[in-house]
């Protein structure tokens, strides 16, 4: 994992110029990878769950969710034709929207008519467990060990939605970059492989327009009578990395 070609040791000297040796930080640094899939089969094996506990827990069906941030983006778009006045993100968001919208609909309807519902009934019925929200924000380095943190969204839900966030943050700030998710997806199946269904409903996922809903939905649900100019930058960002994007999926996943 730490040398310059493979998936920890490309990703640092891509990000930061510096080629890694065996250092105590360094295996702590590939651990974090490793410890990813790990972490779910410790999770599932320590946890015994009452019935009431198991509903708390229950994590939100995706497809429920594409709907609702649909109608969010449909919304945002009237209100901003609406507007005599219309900052930088308002423009450039009705540039791109009739897109996006496309993007939005097609992937909640691929969604709809994937295997999707059993891959919910598995997770269910296994008590597949999700963090929730692992980034690396929520890992902490320490001499001998790491320590994941913040399980504020740990929830009973289909555990690829775990590897999306990871996988798509990465990218974002990598620009999409094919051999580096390529290995990813290569070090964690090492660990825990992926079916046919899994693989299928991550491609979905990432090829749902996830970052414009963000921004839509905090610029809808804040004050719109100054919108952040990095508001506008993100937008931009995404749009010019789209085709990158795409590309990638369809060459990762074969679709």
């Amino acid at each position: 994992l730490l040398g310059p070609k493979r998936l920890i040791g490309a990703w640092v000297f891509e990000t930061f110029g510096v080629k890694m040796v065996m250092t105590w930080w360094s295996a702590i640094f590939a651990t974090v990878v490793v410890a990813f899939p790990l972490m779910y089969r410790t999770a599932r094996g320590a946890l015994t769950l009452s019935e009431e506990e198991r509903r708390c827990l229950q994590g939100t069906d995706r497809r429920v969710e594409f709907e609702k941030h649909n109608r969010e983006l449909k919304r945002a778009r009237s209100f901003i034709r609406s507007r005599h006045k219309k900052g930088d993100f308002e423009l450039l968001y009705l540039k791109c929207a009739e897109d996006i919208l496309k993007e939005s609909f097609e992937a909640w309807e691929r969604l709809i008519s994937s295997d999707y519902e059993k891959l919910l009934e598995r997770a269910e019925r296994e008590t597949h467990l999700c963090h929730g929200e692992y980034i690396h924000h929520n890992i902490i380095f320490n001499r001998q060990e790491v320590a994941v943190v913040n399980f504020q969204h740990f929830e009973i839900n289909v555990q690829v939605n775990d590897i999306c966030l990871f996988l798509r943050k990465i990218m974002e700030k990598q620009n999409w970059n094919e051999s580096l998710a390529e290995r990813m997806m290569e070090a964690y199946e090492r660990e825990l492989s992926l079916s046919g269904e899994e693989r299928s409903y991550l491609a979905i996922c990432l090829g749902y327009p996830e970052k414009v809903w963000k921004l839509i939905h905090h610029y809808y649900h804040t004050n719109k009578a100054w919108v952040p100019e990095k508001s506008a930058k993100k937008l931009e960002l995404f749009l010019e990395q789209e085709e990158k994007r795409k590309k990638l999926i369809r060459n990762l996943f074969s679709c």
